[in-house]
């Protein structure tokens, strides 16, 4: 990886231009950068690649694979040391090529790709340790499938296992001359691998860890549709539009009331152990008080009251025994450095906020707040969370309600949780890895893992 021979450039460069073949029904020039148009000092495996393909939109950006034009490079220095190209965002996160880098083992230098994170710029994360071939000849036909107007996911074990003989003798796919399949370190089986038919226009990707593991794509629809009825398989992508299975489908789920919405957290967060309180302890603490618990308040106890997890995160809320007034207003929650607190009116529930010494009321809800509030102690004990960006059509996967400070998303089929995070974007909580790959094989999502 450190000094690139001629002769691998070629063939890396031949590589690139047969998935290009492979895209376009009709011979395409190659759609590169002149090597002018380029910073001149930059490695050579991202010269050849952008003077390739570098200016072939449906090879270069997609949803999740989004390469920078030249001018548009980011510099970065990776562990304060070694100094880096940012080259694309994938899955939301910065992608560098980083030259020179010393092998703490056999203390050689090399060239390699690093994710970047500016709140992780001190170690920054490895990328997936393949060399960079690999991975830009991986990407790109990635970008091209997903432009490709027809793609199937073959659903067959048995297919999967002898796949380079199949995919030989039905499309005659061949691999690459630089890519290096992605094999396990324990059994030496491919966990991931790439073939083309440049002839019959066809792309092939192998990813055994994913839930479409024998994806395989063409824009003619001919060959996929054949290949749809000989063998047992699912529609990713037909005449250009995503499928999505209907059974993953949330335009068909029936709107929820605040009352749902609690104790489908409560499901989708600690199962069957709901280990509610009691309407004698509710009715006890309200006794002592000599008030009326506002309803939204009254329906939060009685389903988290006992659940510790819920009550010390984000919020210090208080337990049931130990609510207090003040005003006539009830403490729902602090943060947990002291630096505002959230009340409910006892009578009227009107909600406030008092920070900074003053007190102000907020134009929302108590079930708003308290639904918000919910979700957000989610994210301190939740097992994955993850974030994705907002999109168009968000009501094919996803819920949405007021939260009143944000809103509060929900996937009632795959029981996930979201949560606004930024102007554009959703962080999304779950007990379940699985589910999250829902949204990445099945919506289409790109997602940044936390």
């Amino acid at each position: 990886m450190e000094h690139q021979t001629s002769d691998r450039l070629e063939l890396f460069r031949n590589d690139l231009l047969r998935i290009a073949d492979a895209f376009y029904l009709e011979k395409q020039e190659a759609n590169g950068y002149a090597e002018s148009e380029l910073p001149h000092d930059l490695p050579a495996v991202l010269k050849a690649f952008y003077m390739a393909v570098g200016k072939d939109r449906n090879l270069m950006h997609s949803t999740k694979i989004d390469f920078f034009s030249p001018d548009a490079f980011q510099s970065r220095l990776y562990n304060n040391t070694y100094p880096g190209i940012g080259f694309a965002k994938i899955n939301m996160e910065l992608y560098l090529y980083v030259r020179d880098i010393v092998n703490g083992r056999t203390k050689e230098k090399q060239d390699d790709i690093k994710t970047w994170s500016d709140s992780q710029q001190m170690f920054g994360r490895g990328a997936r340790q393949m060399p960079p071939f690999t991975e830009f000849l991986f990407w790109t036909l990635c970008n091209a499938q997903y432009n490709m107007k027809y793609t199937i996911t073959i659903d067959d074990r048995k297919l999967l296992k002898q796949y380079r003989d199949v995919c030989k003798k039905e499309w005659n796919a061949e691999p690459f001359s630089t890519y290096i399949p992605w094999m396990d370190i324990d059994d030496g089986k491919v966990n991931e691998d790439i073939l083309v038919s440049a002839e019959q226009h066809i792309l092939i990707r192998i990813c055994t860890w994913d839930r479409n593991k024998f994806i395989v794509s063409s824009n003619d629809g001919a060959v996929i549709e054949a290949a749809a009825q000989k063998y047992k398989s699912r529609w990713i992508r037909k005449d250009g539009k995503r499928i999505i299975e209907e059974k993953y489908l949330c335009t068909g789920c029936s709107e929820l009331s605040f009352a749902e919405w609690m104790q489908d957290i409560d499901t989708v967060c600690f199962g069957k152990k709901m280990n509610p309180v009691s309407e004698e302890e509710l009715s006890a603490a309200e006794s002592k008080l000599g008030i009326t618990l506002p309803s939204a308040l009254r329906l939060f106890y009685s389903i988290f009251g006992n659940k510790k997890k819920m009550l010390d995160f984000m919020y210090q809320i208080p337990k049931l025994q130990e609510i207090t007034s003040e005003d006539g207003r009830w403490t729902f929650a602090a943060e947990e450095q002291g630096g505002c607190r959230y009340l409910i009116d006892c009578g009227s529930s009107a909600v406030y906020r008092h920070a900074d010494g003053e007190t102000e009321q907020l134009d929302i809800t108590a079930e708003e707040l308290v639904l918000y509030l919910t979700v957000s102690q989610c994210s301190g004990f939740m097992k994955n969370i993850c974030i994705i960006p907002r999109a168009e059509h968000m009501d094919a996967y996803l819920m949405e309600k007021s939260g009143g400070i944000g809103n509060v998303y929900y996937n009632p089929i795959v029981k996930v949780l979201g949560i606004e995070y930024n102007e554009t974007s959703i962080m999304l909580l779950s007990n379940t890895q699985k589910a999250f790959s829902v949204f990445e094989d099945e919506y289409d999502i790109p997602i940044e893992y936390l």
